[in-house]
This record gives C-alpha cells, structure tokens and sequence, in this order.
C-alpha cells in the first residue's frame, strides 16, 4: 500500500508570464488530484508540453514535488522518484517546525551532484501573517552548495513554504523552429514549516 504520495509536476513553462519576483519562477509548479502519482504507481508522465524561456533562448523542464504524510504511517519519503534530477530529502520533509534544518541530497541522473547551488526561495505570496518585505534583492533567492555528495542542509527561519532548487542544463536539447535548444533542468522540493503554537 503506498504511505506517501509524491506530487511531482513536470513544469516546462515561459518564464516571461510569472512575476519577476515570484517563487514560481524556478519553483515550478503543482498539478491537479488527476496528475498526482505516488512511488511504485503505474501511472506515467507526459513530457510533451515545450515550451522556451524567452529571454534565455532555452527550454525549462523542471520536476517539482512535495512529499505529504498519508495514512499515518511514516516511510518511503526518502526514496528516489528515478527522474533526471531531483531532490531527495535526508530529513522527514513534512511536519517540520519553523527553524528545523532540512537536509536533503540532489541527484543528477541517479548519481550525487557535487557542488550543485541551490537556490532557496519563501513563498512569500502565501506568508503567515502577510508578506514580507525583503531589504535587498539577495534575500528573494538565498544560495546554498551541497557539498561534494550533493548533500546541502537550510534551516527555515520563517513558518510557511519553501521552495528548493537546483539547476543544470540537460545533455540533451529540443527543437524549436528547426534549431536546436538548450534545456535547463531543476531538480526542485517544496517543504512547508510551521510555528510552534
């Protein structure tokens, strides 16, 4: 019986449409109930959707997810979903509190990315107790390495949801127009923290 279902969206979209300071930007997004799949599920995606970022002449193919617990039961969280790249968390990715470190490791093509750059995002357009107003651009997209076993740790100093990043361009490319294009893959978790009541 599958404990936990993985919400993975294959999010292939121009960037040019979202807000410039959205957490979407690189956080992909969530598809609806029809679309989710839990591990070891039969169900397949389609990767058909093409589209080009704009402003950077390339294709985006992120894969998104967020881990819930289901049943009450607690395993299978920390399991690769065996996408291209993707997040795996070292710590429960759920029911964590504001301050929590989460730990996580991203894998490219089945293997630990060493050094990958993270980039660590709030949802600040659903924040508790209303947005935030950031003091400078560098505090929208905090960056964090993973070490040499694409290992990489934050602690979440606000309740609310958390978007994680890493990017690499694929070695593969997409035609558009008869030319070929570079596509950026993201391997991206969402996790939510809440306040201690």
């Amino acid at each position: 019986m599958q404990k936990f279902w993985m919400v993975i969206a294959v999010a292939l979209f121009p960037l040019l449409l979202l807000p410039a300071v959205s957490a979407f930007a690189h956080f992909g997004v969530i598809l609806p109930s029809d679309d989710i799949i839990g591990q070891g599920d039969n169900r397949t995606l389609d990767l058909q959707l093409k589209f080009i970022h704009p402003a950077e002449d390339k294709y985006i193919l992120h894969y998104t997810k967020v881990c819930i617990s289901a049943f009450g039961l607690e395993d299978s969280w920390d399991r690769p979903l065996g996408v291209e790249t993707e997040i795996v968390p070292l710590s429960r990715p759920y029911a964590l509190w504001t301050g929590n470190l989460f730990s996580a490791q991203v894998l490219l093509k089945g293997v630990p990315a060493p050094f990958a750059e993270i980039e660590v995002e709030y949802l600040n357009e659903a924040a508790v107790g209303g947005k935030i107003t950031y003091p400078a651009d560098p505090f929208v997209a905090q960056r964090v390495k993973a070490d040499s076993q694409g290992v990489f740790h934050y602690a979440m100093p606000k309740a609310g949801w958390w978007g994680f990043a890493a990017l690499a361009d694929a070695d593969w490319k997409l035609l558009k127009d008869g030319k070929s294009k570079s596509v950026e893959i993201g391997a991206v978790y969402w996790v939510k923290a809440t306040d201690l009541p």
